[in-house]
């Protein structure tokens, strides 16, 4: 099963390459502002990105929960996710990528026609159109870990009543 979580998170990097989805500047700004909170720990800002019931996916289980119950979580992954303070904003921007993938692609990628690999099997979370799966944790020559942990830079996300929100968070 912990190859399916690594096939998960890593495959659509290899399988795309540098070609990621054309997205919105409305969705681009969702995610660099989330990504922006994380490293300024503007805490709030980034518990206020996510839908009020999240879905954890790990081991190719999802689990969800009440935003509410795992706030102090949440606040200590935002307040702890930067090695170092002078790592900011606009060294991410400068030295990390971007990458979007439709989320009915990445899942179709995985399977590979196997239905224990299929992101569809999942008992809480379910792919609509339009679901944007965000990896924002890759540095760009790959060869350095600027970051304790990469959780809050990899998210699927949808727009709900008007608003983007993070609905699903990949350890």
């Amino acid at each position: 099963m912990r190859k399916i979580i690594f096939i998960v998170l890593i495959v659509p990097m290899f399988a795309f390459g540098q070609d990621t989805l054309n997205v919105s500047k409305d969705q681009r700004t969702f995610c660099l502002n989330v990504v922006k909170s994380v490293i300024e720990h503007n805490c709030d800002q980034y518990y206020n990105s996510i839908n009020d019931s999240i879905v954890f996916f790990h081991k190719m289980r999802d689990t969800i929960i009440p935003k509410s119950a795992l706030k102090p979580q949440l606040m200590e992954l935002c307040n702890s996710i930067v090695k170092n303070d002078s790592l900011d904003y606009q060294y991410y921007l400068n030295n990390f990528k971007m990458q979007f993938y439709n989320v009915n692609e990445v899942a179709e990628i995985i399977s590979r026609g196997r239905k224990e690999r299929n992101l569809s099997t999942l008992k809480y979370y379910k792919i609509k159109d339009g679901d944007i799966f965000f990896q924002g944790a890759n540095h760009k020559t790959r060869d350095r870990a600027d970051f304790i942990l990469d959780d809050a830079f990899k998210f699927i996300f949808r727009k709900i009543d008007g608003e983007y929100k993070i609905l699903l968070i990949a350890p």
